[in-house]
């Protein structure tokens, strides 16, 4: 219980610290968690990442972020935060277990469905810099399957699609009638309990539903440096690149960029192969 109030405590702390760097978008109805699954190594399928993902939903709009990367950047920018970044411990809901959440994440990127309107926005901070892109909000091309199955208590029906580069598949419930899902999936009559590609590389699991006290959605930019626009694909070369461990000189949405006013320079790591890649595929 102690360490319960403990967290609860410092919830409440970075509220009130960053405020300032919050954009209230609109109230939310619902608020949904999903454990995520990856596979970072596709080939020999031995090594699992895990993430725990929200889904807040709004009557217009809503966000999708990881709940580690969010509680580490909230913090972090504070010199009060930063304290708790370092000793805090959590109790994670998919493993019942206390473990820092530092490092836990398996992505970066905090999106935004209908913001600005009929817009899709993304945003993430761990490219070198802030970088922002946006896209056409519009739903996947669904074909429904004769399927059915219970997701805590919810009947739920199947659904596929193809979706730039992947088959995706996805379990929704008509009893919440909420178009909208995990990650960019959307335009199902219902909302999206769990969904995963073909080949389960990538994969999400419904584990909670809470419709009150829920936070409002929010834009976050919790360094207050503002964001460099780009495109979805030149973004995600780059990403793809610079995991890779190309230098600067050979990425060229990085290579030149200044942010806050300051060129921005990194330490390139040695060359290695991925043996993974992102859930969007069509950039190459």
């Amino acid at each position: 219980m102690k360490r319960i109030i403990t967290i609860i405590s410092c919830l409440n702390l970075f509220t009130i610290l960053f405020a300032q760097k919050q954009i209230q978008i609109e109230p939310a109805i619902l608020e949904v968690h999903y454990y995520k699954t990856m596979q970072q190594d596709t080939i020999r399928k031995n090594k699992i990442e895990t993430d725990s993902m929200i889904l807040r939903i709004g009557k217009h709009s809503s966000q999708f972020f990881s709940y580690y990367v969010f509680m580490e950047d909230s913090l972090w920018n504070d010199p009060k935060g930063r304290g708790i970044v370092e000793n805090l411990k959590i109790k994670t809901f998919e493993t019942n277990d206390f473990t820092n959440f530092i490092g836990t994440h398996t992505t970066d990127e905090f999106l935004y469905k209908n913001f600005p309107k009929d817009s899709l926005t993304v945003t993430t901070r761990r490219l070198v810099a802030g970088f922002k892109y946006t896209e056409e909000y519009k739903p996947q091309s669904w074909v429904l399957i004769d399927s059915a199955k219970q997701i805590l208590n919810h009947p739920c029906k199947l659904a596929r699609c193809a979706f730039r580069g992947r088959e995706w598949y996805a379990w929704y419930a008509e009893d919440i009638p909420i178009s909208d899902g995990p990650w960019k999936l959307t335009g199902l009559p219902g909302l999206i309990l769990q969904a995963y590609d073909k080949n389960k590389n990538y994969e999400y699991i419904v584990k909670v539903i809470n419709d009150t006290p829920i936070t409002p959605v929010t834009f976050y930019d919790f360094y207050e440096n503002g964001f460099i626009f780009t495109q979805r694909t030149t973004f995600l070369k780059a990403k793809y690149d610079f995991i890779s461990g190309k230098s600067s000189d050979e990425i060229d949405l990085i290579k030149n960029v200044h942010w806050g006013g300051k060129k921005i320079n990194y330490l390139t790591s040695s060359r290695k192969r991925l043996h993974y890649d992102f859930k969007e595929i069509d950039y190459k």
